[in-house]
């Protein structure tokens, strides 16, 4: 699993998750270092929400067959007009994932992001 971040920091805090290779964009290109790390293969999939000119860099870093899903515009930067002519050819994928239509109109989505972790035990209200 690879992760872009701001930082050093933020990227050996992922480690503890399961990050296996991390790209701090602030330092580096995040295309060619997920060409580089993956000996030009590009990456299967790819999870967006930045935005803007970051997901057309994400359509650029695809495997063959890569999939994108673009969930938010963190970046807050206008909507950009996407190159997306070398996508066909390479037999690739973009969809966009709105969580906030989910939570309004499936109550499943609400149930699975409310639910306490596994083992976890609330604490017993005193008094």
């Amino acid at each position: 699993m690879f992760a872009t971040a701001s930082s050093d920091d933020k990227l050996e805090r992922l480690k503890e998750i399961g990050l296996d290779e991390g790209i701090n964009y602030v330092r580096d290109d995040f295309v060619a270092a997920s060409r580089r790390l993956t000996e030009g293969r590009g990456v299967d999939v790819i999870v967006d929400s930045v935005g803007g000119a970051t997901l057309q860099g994400s359509l650029q870093a695809l495997a063959y067959r890569g999939r994108c899903v673009t969930v938010g515009d963190a970046g807050r930067s206008p909507a950009e007009h996407l190159d997306i002519s070398s996508m066909r050819g390479n037999n690739q994928t973009l969809s966009g994932y709105f969580l906030g239509a989910e939570l309004f109109l499936s109550p499943r989505a609400h149930a699975l992001i409310c639910r306490p972790p596994r083992g976890h035990r609330a604490p017993r209200a005193s008094g």
